[in-house]
Protein backbone atom coordinates (compact mmCIF):
# COMPACT_ATOMS: atom_id res chain seq x y z
CA UNK A 1 0.00 0.00 0.00
CA UNK A 2 0.98 3.20 -0.80
CA UNK A 3 1.95 5.76 1.75
CA UNK A 4 -0.99 8.05 0.65
CA UNK A 5 -3.31 5.40 0.49
CA UNK A 6 -2.04 4.06 4.32
CA UNK A 7 -2.34 7.63 5.46
CA UNK A 8 -6.12 7.81 3.90
CA UNK A 9 -7.22 4.88 5.58
CA UNK A 10 -6.24 6.15 8.80
CA UNK A 11 -8.32 9.20 8.23
CA UNK A 12 -11.15 7.66 6.70
CA UNK A 13 -14.80 5.92 8.38
CA UNK A 14 -13.67 2.85 7.87
CA UNK A 15 -10.93 2.57 10.38
CA UNK A 16 -13.13 4.23 13.11
CA UNK A 17 -15.42 1.48 12.60
CA UNK A 18 -13.11 -1.06 12.78
CA UNK A 19 -11.78 0.19 15.93
CA UNK A 20 -14.69 0.29 17.38
CA UNK A 21 -16.18 -3.14 16.85
CA UNK A 22 -12.82 -4.88 17.94
CA UNK A 23 -13.28 -2.99 21.14
CA UNK A 24 -16.63 -4.19 22.14
CA UNK A 25 -15.45 -7.37 21.01
CA UNK A 26 -12.09 -7.21 23.37
CA UNK A 27 -14.99 -6.19 26.46
CA UNK A 28 -17.38 -8.95 25.77
CA UNK A 29 -14.74 -11.30 25.91
CA UNK A 30 -13.59 -10.22 29.04
CA UNK A 31 -17.14 -9.97 30.51
CA UNK A 32 -17.69 -13.79 29.67
CA UNK A 33 -14.70 -14.59 31.58
CA UNK A 34 -15.17 -12.65 34.38
CA UNK A 35 -18.72 -14.54 34.57
CA UNK A 36 -17.01 -17.74 33.94
CA UNK A 37 -14.76 -17.23 37.46
CA UNK A 38 -17.14 -16.10 39.58
CA UNK A 39 -19.06 -18.89 38.96
CA UNK A 40 -16.66 -21.35 39.24
CA UNK A 41 -15.44 -19.62 43.03
CA UNK A 42 -18.89 -20.14 44.06
CA UNK A 43 -17.97 -23.50 45.48
CA UNK A 44 -14.63 -22.32 46.66
CA UNK A 45 -14.27 -21.70 50.38
CA UNK A 46 -11.74 -19.25 51.48
CA UNK A 47 -9.28 -20.63 54.09
CA UNK A 48 -8.06 -17.88 55.04
CA UNK A 49 -11.47 -16.23 56.48
CA UNK A 50 -13.67 -17.50 59.42
CA UNK A 51 -15.29 -21.07 59.57
CA UNK A 52 -18.23 -18.85 61.52
CA UNK A 53 -20.58 -19.28 58.80
CA UNK A 54 -19.61 -22.44 57.83
CA UNK A 55 -19.97 -23.91 61.55
CA UNK A 56 -23.77 -22.23 61.90
CA UNK A 57 -24.79 -23.58 58.54
CA UNK A 58 -23.63 -27.24 59.76
CA UNK A 59 -25.64 -26.09 63.52
CA UNK A 60 -28.69 -25.47 61.53
CA UNK A 61 -28.60 -28.80 59.54
CA UNK A 62 -27.72 -30.99 62.93
CA UNK A 63 -30.03 -29.24 64.50
CA UNK A 64 -32.89 -29.31 61.89
CA UNK A 65 -31.78 -33.21 61.86
CA UNK A 66 -32.33 -33.47 65.79
CA UNK A 67 -35.47 -31.92 65.92
CA UNK A 68 -36.44 -34.44 63.12
CA UNK A 69 -35.26 -37.25 65.59
CA UNK A 70 -36.74 -35.78 68.63
CA UNK A 71 -39.87 -35.29 66.74
CA UNK A 72 -39.97 -39.27 65.69
CA UNK A 73 -39.14 -40.17 69.78
CA UNK A 74 -41.68 -37.94 70.86
CA UNK A 75 -44.55 -39.58 68.41
CA UNK A 76 -43.05 -43.22 69.14
CA UNK A 77 -43.76 -42.73 72.80
CA UNK A 78 -46.57 -41.06 72.20
CA UNK A 79 -48.36 -44.12 70.23
CA UNK A 80 -46.68 -46.36 73.31
CA UNK A 81 -48.42 -44.16 75.85
CA UNK A 82 -51.78 -44.83 74.19
CA UNK A 83 -51.33 -48.30 73.31
CA UNK A 84 -50.41 -48.62 77.53
CA UNK A 85 -53.55 -46.52 78.46
CA UNK A 86 -55.74 -48.62 76.25
CA UNK A 87 -54.40 -52.28 78.33
CA UNK A 88 -54.47 -49.80 81.49
CA UNK A 89 -58.18 -49.11 80.72
CA UNK A 90 -58.91 -52.38 80.01
CA UNK A 91 -57.07 -53.41 83.01
CA UNK A 92 -59.84 -50.99 85.00
CA UNK A 93 -62.51 -52.07 83.41
CA UNK A 94 -61.67 -55.98 84.15
CA UNK A 95 -60.93 -54.85 87.87
CA UNK A 96 -64.33 -53.10 87.77
CA UNK A 97 -66.31 -55.44 86.68
CA UNK A 98 -64.78 -58.14 89.18
CA UNK A 99 -65.38 -55.95 91.61
CA UNK A 100 -69.47 -55.73 91.03
CA UNK A 101 -69.43 -59.28 90.91
CA UNK A 102 -68.64 -59.61 93.96
CA UNK A 103 -69.97 -56.81 95.79
CA UNK A 104 -73.47 -58.53 94.27
CA UNK A 105 -72.35 -61.93 95.52
CA UNK A 106 -71.90 -60.20 98.91
CA UNK A 107 -75.29 -57.97 98.79
CA UNK A 108 -77.17 -61.19 97.66
CA UNK A 109 -75.13 -63.13 100.68
CA UNK A 110 -75.76 -60.63 102.84
CA UNK A 111 -79.75 -60.22 102.05
CA UNK A 112 -79.57 -64.22 102.65
CA UNK A 113 -77.82 -63.81 106.28
CA UNK A 114 -81.28 -60.75 107.17
CA UNK A 115 -83.84 -63.16 106.26
CA UNK A 116 -82.62 -65.63 108.59
CA UNK A 117 -82.66 -63.02 111.56
CA UNK A 118 -85.49 -61.92 113.51
CA UNK A 119 -87.84 -58.43 112.80
CA UNK A 120 -85.96 -55.58 113.71
CA UNK A 121 -88.59 -53.04 113.24
CA UNK A 122 -90.55 -53.39 116.16
CA UNK A 123 -88.41 -50.61 117.63
CA UNK A 124 -90.31 -48.46 115.52
CA UNK A 125 -93.77 -50.57 115.65
CA UNK A 126 -94.58 -50.26 118.85
CA UNK A 127 -97.99 -53.07 118.53
CA UNK A 128 -95.25 -55.92 117.23
CA UNK A 129 -93.00 -56.00 120.13
CA UNK A 130 -93.30 -59.53 121.28
CA UNK A 131 -91.72 -59.15 124.44
CA UNK A 132 -93.84 -56.30 125.85
CA UNK A 133 -96.98 -56.71 127.14
CA UNK A 134 -98.72 -54.26 129.65
CA UNK A 135 -100.55 -55.70 132.85
CA UNK A 136 -103.70 -53.45 132.88
CA UNK A 137 -104.22 -55.07 136.25
CA UNK A 138 -100.81 -54.49 137.68
CA UNK A 139 -101.39 -50.54 136.12
CA UNK A 140 -98.63 -47.67 135.77
CA UNK A 141 -95.95 -46.67 137.96
CA UNK A 142 -96.22 -42.89 138.65
CA UNK A 143 -93.52 -41.16 136.60
CA UNK A 144 -93.22 -38.90 139.70
CA UNK A 145 -92.84 -39.42 142.81
CA UNK A 146 -93.13 -38.09 146.29
CA UNK A 147 -96.95 -37.33 146.74
CA UNK A 148 -97.25 -36.13 143.53
CA UNK A 149 -100.25 -33.55 142.62
CA UNK A 150 -102.63 -33.27 139.27
CA UNK A 151 -102.80 -29.95 138.64
CA UNK A 152 -104.86 -30.88 135.19
CA UNK A 153 -106.77 -33.59 134.97
CA UNK A 154 -107.44 -35.56 131.96
CA UNK A 155 -110.75 -33.78 129.97
CA UNK A 156 -111.52 -35.00 126.81
CA UNK A 157 -115.46 -34.49 126.84
CA UNK A 158 -115.71 -30.67 128.04
CA UNK A 159 -112.98 -28.60 128.30
CA UNK A 160 -111.04 -26.84 131.87
CA UNK A 161 -109.22 -23.95 132.41
CA UNK A 162 -105.85 -23.46 130.73
CA UNK A 163 -104.65 -20.67 133.07
CA UNK A 164 -101.68 -19.26 131.07
CA UNK A 165 -103.83 -19.58 128.11
CA UNK A 166 -106.42 -17.72 129.59
CA UNK A 167 -109.33 -20.20 128.41
CA UNK A 168 -111.54 -23.21 128.64
CA UNK A 169 -110.14 -26.59 126.24
CA UNK A 170 -109.60 -30.31 126.36
CA UNK A 171 -106.75 -32.03 127.50
CA UNK A 172 -105.43 -35.19 126.50
CA UNK A 173 -103.26 -36.12 129.32
CA UNK A 174 -102.88 -35.09 132.79
CA UNK A 175 -100.53 -32.41 134.22
CA UNK A 176 -98.24 -32.98 137.33
CA UNK A 177 -96.73 -30.55 139.80
CA UNK A 178 -92.87 -30.91 139.63
CA UNK A 179 -89.84 -29.16 140.79
CA UNK A 180 -87.15 -28.39 137.82
CA UNK A 181 -84.67 -30.97 137.30
CA UNK A 182 -86.75 -34.07 139.51
CA UNK A 183 -86.21 -37.28 138.40
CA UNK A 184 -88.67 -38.26 135.97
CA UNK A 185 -89.09 -42.17 135.86
CA UNK A 186 -90.49 -44.75 133.02
CA UNK A 187 -94.20 -45.40 134.38
CA UNK A 188 -93.89 -49.28 133.02
CA UNK A 189 -91.17 -51.84 130.77
CA UNK A 190 -91.48 -50.00 127.11
CA UNK A 191 -88.79 -49.14 124.71
CA UNK A 192 -88.16 -45.97 123.35
CA UNK A 193 -90.47 -44.99 120.16
CA UNK A 194 -89.68 -41.09 119.10
CA UNK A 195 -88.13 -37.89 120.92
CA UNK A 196 -89.02 -34.49 119.72
CA UNK A 197 -89.44 -30.76 120.70
CA UNK A 198 -92.84 -29.75 120.55
CA UNK A 199 -93.85 -26.05 120.77
CA UNK A 200 -96.42 -26.78 123.71
CA UNK A 201 -94.82 -29.89 125.48
CA UNK A 202 -91.00 -28.84 125.17
CA UNK A 203 -88.99 -31.98 124.99
CA UNK A 204 -91.23 -34.51 124.40
CA UNK A 205 -90.67 -38.44 124.61
CA UNK A 206 -92.83 -41.37 123.60
CA UNK A 207 -92.31 -44.93 124.46
CA UNK A 208 -94.07 -48.04 123.81
CA UNK A 209 -94.94 -50.89 126.75
CA UNK A 210 -96.82 -53.45 124.77
CA UNK A 211 -100.42 -54.23 124.17
CA UNK A 212 -101.19 -51.18 121.64
CA UNK A 213 -100.25 -48.95 124.84
CA UNK A 214 -98.17 -46.05 124.55
CA UNK A 215 -96.83 -43.47 127.08
CA UNK A 216 -96.00 -39.74 126.28
CA UNK A 217 -93.88 -37.28 128.77
CA UNK A 218 -93.44 -33.64 127.87
CA UNK A 219 -91.58 -30.95 129.37
CA UNK A 220 -88.64 -32.79 129.77
CA UNK A 221 -84.81 -32.50 129.26
CA UNK A 222 -81.47 -33.94 129.83
CA UNK A 223 -82.97 -37.63 128.88
CA UNK A 224 -80.72 -40.34 129.41
CA UNK A 225 -81.94 -42.83 126.84
CA UNK A 226 -82.48 -42.82 123.08
CA UNK A 227 -84.81 -43.68 120.44
CA UNK A 228 -84.42 -47.61 120.75
CA UNK A 229 -83.39 -48.13 123.85
CA UNK A 230 -85.17 -50.61 125.99
CA UNK A 231 -86.41 -49.33 129.40
CA UNK A 232 -87.33 -50.96 133.00
CA UNK A 233 -90.07 -49.81 135.06
CA UNK A 234 -88.66 -47.17 137.16
CA UNK A 235 -85.63 -46.16 135.20
CA UNK A 236 -84.69 -42.47 134.76
CA UNK A 237 -85.51 -41.57 131.67
CA UNK A 238 -84.83 -37.82 132.58
CA UNK A 239 -85.37 -34.24 133.85
CA UNK A 240 -88.34 -31.92 134.74
CA UNK A 241 -87.40 -29.13 132.69
CA UNK A 242 -88.45 -25.17 132.75
CA UNK A 243 -92.38 -24.95 131.58
CA UNK A 244 -93.15 -23.60 127.86
CA UNK A 245 -95.09 -20.38 127.44
CA UNK A 246 -98.16 -22.45 127.25
CA UNK A 247 -97.64 -23.32 131.10
CA UNK A 248 -96.25 -20.20 132.61
CA UNK A 249 -98.46 -19.77 135.77
CA UNK A 250 -99.33 -23.46 135.67
CA UNK A 251 -95.65 -23.62 137.06
CA UNK A 252 -93.27 -26.11 136.48
CA UNK A 253 -94.68 -29.95 135.94
CA UNK A 254 -94.67 -32.83 133.76
CA UNK A 255 -97.19 -33.70 130.68
CA UNK A 256 -97.65 -37.40 130.79
CA UNK A 257 -100.48 -39.04 128.34
CA UNK A 258 -101.56 -42.65 127.52
CA UNK A 259 -102.96 -43.91 124.10
CA UNK A 260 -104.44 -47.31 123.60
CA UNK A 261 -104.36 -47.80 119.81
CA UNK A 262 -103.88 -43.72 118.66
CA UNK A 263 -106.75 -43.44 121.11
CA UNK A 264 -106.18 -41.27 124.48
CA UNK A 265 -107.16 -42.97 127.66
CA UNK A 266 -107.44 -41.12 131.22
CA UNK A 267 -103.99 -41.81 132.76
CA UNK A 268 -105.58 -41.73 136.49
CA UNK A 269 -107.34 -44.51 135.13
CA UNK A 270 -104.07 -46.58 134.69
CA UNK A 271 -101.53 -45.32 137.30
CA UNK A 272 -101.40 -47.22 140.97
Amino acid sequence: MKKENFSAYFKGKNFYISLLVGVCAVVAIAAVYVSVTTDNNKDLVDLNEPLTEIADERADMNKVTEDTDAIQEAQNANDSLLENDVVVDEKVLQEAISKTVADENKSDSGKAADNSKPDAVAVMNPGGTPNLKFNEEKGLLWPIKDNPDVIMKYSMDKGILFQTLAQYKCNPAIIIASKVGEDVLSAADGIITEISNNEETGLTLTMSIGNDYNLTFGQLKDCTVDVGDVVKEGDIIGKVADPTKYYIVEGSNLYFQVTEKGETVDPLLLLR
